[in-house]
């Protein structure tokens, strides 16, 4: 009894440790979204943006998505020159709150998560979610980061409300070419 007992727990470990390594990296399910393909000239990439927006810029610095009166969701893309080879999430969430801070006079930053995952397409990238404050509301934002090449993207998605996981698949498609 106490054999099989020693038994189950080593396996029980051995499949907890499997799941832990397995877990650093979030593979991304890829689903059909309800919305349009982005496809933006230089840098050339492209993601699909809900059906609430208009996007015409192809030469980006940032590509600013949004809908309501605050343009609240709001999705932005924009060129990440700060991601360097060295780069973690945590660097990228760090980088990405002084951009908010200088941007959008940003207060109040709390980096909630951080953790690599890969695209849709497969592209090995960072996320990151960061609590703030702009002015006279309180922001929910989850950030991707992704490379190839030289070419380096970051998308933002923020809201007054907790990103949901759902929305947050937008994000998700951007596939740098």
């Amino acid at each position: 009894m106490k054999s099989a007992s020693k038994s189950l727990f080593v396996t029980m470990f051995v499949i907890g440790i499997g799941i832990l390594l397995i877990s650093r990296t979030t593979v991304v399910a890829t689903e059909k979204l309800d919305g349009k393909e982005f496809v933006n000239a230089k840098p050339v990439f492209s993601i699909v943006v809900p059906p609430w927006d208009e996007a015409t810029k192809e030469d980006i610095d940032y590509v600013s998505l949004g809908c309501g009166l605050l343009k609240l969701p709001q999705i932005i893309v924009s060129k990440a020159d700060y991601y360097t080879d060295n780069s973690t999430a945590e660097s990228l969430a760090k980088s990405m709150i002084k951009i908010l801070k200088d941007r959008y006079s940003g207060t109040d930053f709390v980096i909630t998560y951080t953790k690599e995952i890969k695209l849709a397409d497969g592209t090995p990238a960072f996320e990151a979610g960061i609590k703030w404050n702009v002015s006279i509301a309180s922001l929910d934002s989850s950030c991707v980061w992704a490379k190839k090449g030289e070419t380096r993207i970051s998308v933002i998605i923020s809201d007054m409300t907790e990103i949901k996981e759902s929305f947050k698949l937008y994000m998700y498609t951007l596939s740098i070419k």
